[in-house]
This record gives C-alpha cells, structure tokens and sequence, in this order.
C-alpha cells in the first residue's frame, strides 16, 4: 500500500498564519501538524511510502522539512502540483489524481489530509 498526504492548500482562512508558512508545517506541541499524521502512518506496516502533494508556494519548505527528518523505513517524496495561488489550485481530488498520475500508482493508496 501507498500513502498520500494532501497539503496544497494556500492557508487562506489563517490570514497572517498562512502566508508564509503552509498550515501543515505550522508547530503545534513543538512539531509540525504533518508529523503528528506521519506517526500514524508509520504504525501501519502495509504503508511502503509516503508522497506528500504540496503547492509551489510551499514545496520548497517540505522538501526541507523532508529531509531533516531521521531515517525511516518510509520512503518519502514531495511533489510540486505546480500551482501558485487560490485561484489555480488543484483541490483535494485534483491533488489526489495528480500524486497517482505523478508516481504511477497502480496499488492501494491511503489519502490522509495533512491537517
């Protein structure tokens, strides 16, 4: 089995909090909101990856955040939906067939949103 977390969206709702920083990446208890999902997504031994759908806004802040996390057995890869406002955004089923198309998957998925 594969997993997906969608985390494109632009934050809109959070005013000043969303527009530098994706609302997935925000710290809550000292870590990032998507951390809390990745741990349970890790207790599942099905789970062979983990594709994070992100924007281009903030694609660049979870490739870092990606790589500053300690080795697992999870292979974890950020893709670039490529769009750059609320005005192109994807949606949650647009990002979706996106991470399938992008990573070609032919397998069962889990989609969990990042927040």
């Amino acid at each position: 089995m594969r997993s997906l977390i969608l985390a494109g969206g632009y934050g809109t709702r959070l005013e000043s909090l969303g527009k530098n920083r994706s609302k997935v990446l925000l710290p809550i208890g000292g870590r990032p909101v998507i951390e809390y999902v990745l741990d349970r997504i890790q207790e599942l031994s099905e789970v062979r990856d983990l594709l994070i759908v992100t924007n281009d806004r903030f694609y660049k802040q979870f490739v870092e955040w990606s790589e500053q996390l300690p080795r697992s057995s999870l292979a974890i890869s950020v893709l670039n939906d490529g769009t750059t406002n609320p005005e192109n955004r994807l949606g949650a089923v647009g990002d979706v067939i996106f991470g399938i198309d992008q990573a070609q998957i032919d397998d069962d998925l889990l989609v969990m949103a990042g927040d």
